[in-house]
């Protein structure tokens, strides 16, 4: 009897122990070549999975893959993955009871991808010819920075942030005419020794500045036949700086978000938070606050200070370096973080918000072994809100937590919780039932104006962004611009009639800007006070 009972405690302790080893989270970190990819069903945020390195990895629910300067669902990469035979992928995950559960899911060319080249002309169609080298186009679907390009809409320059820039970060741009106005070559003035490189103010600082031969550039993107599709254009012999106190907005440009994540292992080591970049003026502070976002209505908050830093005293290119040291207790971390300046954000003629940057995290520094021999620590998601949580509300449905969640032991939120989305919730759109904003008509004794679109927009983040901008120019020699203008629109929310905010110091340009907006459906239409009206559709 006794023998019994010893072998049975016995084999109970070693059926335990098996338990907790299988129950262990493994950590997984593959980079390889795309082999394939699957999708669950055609729902908006389906799962499915991925193979790499001879892996074929879980990819959860509501996961969305990371491009250089933007966030795709994983039903859309699957239906477009023919383009992807043989790029780059990243898979950040852990071994769940021995399933490779994928967290992270990121998709380059080549991560490390990049070139340097002096520019030997500019193109009509768009393009710059390198000295000795390709022709290289910014690939940028929205147009913002040049002649649109949509044929890769995955790999998108930063239409938000200037990625197109000078040194400083000012943005720079490819004239789409011999006359842009949002490109104009009085944006290059003429230097001592008869150079267009170099420092210099910028004459117009809410206006791009275009490229020139004989800029030095470097630049990240994509190789396609032969022409390099560009994400990210520095022209380093440019430095275009501004001056806060001529009434200018100060321009940033970010070299380094990384964020180090915290685990209690005590065998482990955490990574810094670091945030590298530079500004358009010497003297610039800098403040970078986590966008919290309200899972049930996309509302995104920015109350949360990670910490504030300056520019480096004396140095010459304007940078700042922030640092924390490693957390030493849980934090809770975003998948973008907003960098602003002590100066206010203004509006630029190219639509652009000047004077901050919405930088997502470019870099996760999981947990490292630091006392050789212990287990590898598990990679930690569940501080992660934006996984744990959910993307939230994007004006259609809610994103919610990943699932399975790619690391044991975690509560994540509810989305059933949520209460019903309302209509016209606080700083979305009223419908124009109720709207108290009369629409412009024409009058007899006024000459209507000519309107135009110079940029219309709308992006699936932040719950929703519609941004717009219209250009009212005189009906005729001597008549009147526009003094103020509506922007008109349907989506299933209703119809809507929104102000616009006259941009200063510009030509008759009107922008608007608003996010948890649904995407509209047909005709966007921009209204002046004397009876203008352009039209264009999404």
């Amino acid at each position: 009897m006794f023998t019994f009972r010893y072998t049975l405690a016995l084999l109970l302790c070693v059926l335990a122990v098996l338990v907790q080893v299988r129950a262990q989270d493994v950590p997984l970190q593959l980079t390889g070549a795309f082999e394939g990819a699957t999708a669950t069903d055609s729902s908006f945020n389906t799962g499915g999975s991925i193979s790499v390195l001879g892996f074929n990895v879980v990819v959860p629910k509501n996961l969305q893959v990371t491009f250089p300067a933007t966030f795709i669902p994983w039903k859309d990469f699957v239906a477009d993955q023919g383009k992807f035979a043989g790029y780059e992928v990243t898979v950040d995950g852990n071994l769940v009871n021995n399933v490779p559960i994928a967290g992270m899911i990121s998709v380059s060319q080549f991560s490390v991808q990049g070139g340097q080249g002096v520019i030997d002309k500019i193109n009509a169609d768009g393009t710059m010819s390198l000295q000795g080298g390709p022709k290289l186009r910014i690939n940028d679907p929205k147009g913002v920075y040049g002649l649109p390009y949509a044929d890769d809409p995955f790999f998108t320059s930063d239409g938000e942030n200037p990625s197109i820039s000078a040194f400083s970060g000012f943005p720079m741009c490819v004239p789409r005419s011999s006359s842009d106005p949002l490109c104009p070559a009085t944006q290059r003035p003429l230097l001592t020794g008869n150079t267009r490189q170099g420092s210099f103010l910028a004459p117009d600082a809410l206006v791009m500045a275009p490229f020139m031969a004989g800029d030095f550039i470097e630049y990240s993107g994509f190789k396609r036949g032969d022409i390099i599709y560009a994400t990210e254009i520095v022209a380093t012999n440019v430095q275009i700086t501004t001056d806060p106190n001529r009434g200018d907005p100060t321009y940033i440009r970010m070299e380094d978000a990384i964020m180090g994540v915290f685990t209690a292992d005590p065998a482990a080591e955490v990574g810094q938070v670091k945030f590298i970049g530079y500004t358009s003026f010497p003297s610039a502070n800098i403040a970078f606050t986590a966008m919290d976002i309200n899972v049930c209505t996309g509302e995104v908050t920015t109350t949360r200070l990670v910490g504030t830093t300056a520019t480096i005293a004396g140095a010459a290119r304007n940078k700042f370096d922030f640092r924390l040291k490693a957390a030493t207790s849980p934090v809770k971390y975003t998948r973008e973080y907003l960098v602003t300046l002590d100066n206010p954000v203004k509006v630029t003629r190219n639509s652009l918000k000047a004077g901050q940057y919405v930088a997502p995290i470019g870099e996760w520094i999981q947990p490292e072994v630091s006392t050789p021999g212990s287990p590898a620590p598990a990679h930690q998601f569940r501080d992660m809100d934006f996984l744990s949580r959910g993307l939230g509300f994007d004006g259609t449905n809610i994103w919610g937590p990943l699932s399975p969640f790619p690391q044991s032991g975690v509560t994540v939120f509810d989305p059933a919780s949520c209460p019903p989305p309302v209509t016209a919730p606080t700083g979305t759109p009223v419908p124009t039932s109720t709207s108290t904003t009369a629409a412009p008509t024409a009058s007899s004794t006024v000459v209507p104006d000519a309107v135009s679109f110079v940029a219309l927009t709308w992006a699936s983040s932040q719950g929703g962004t519609l941004t717009a901008t219209c250009r009212s120019a005189p009906g005729r020699a001597g008549a009147p611009r526009a003094s103020s203008m509506s922007l008109q629109y349907s989506n299933r929310d209703g119809s809507f009639q929104q102000s616009m905010t006259a941009v200063a110091g510009s030509a008759g340009d009107f922008t608007f800007s608003s996010r948890s907006v649904r995407q509209p459906s047909g005709n966007v239409r921009c209204v002046s006070d004397l009876g203008g009206s352009a039209t264009r559709t999404l």
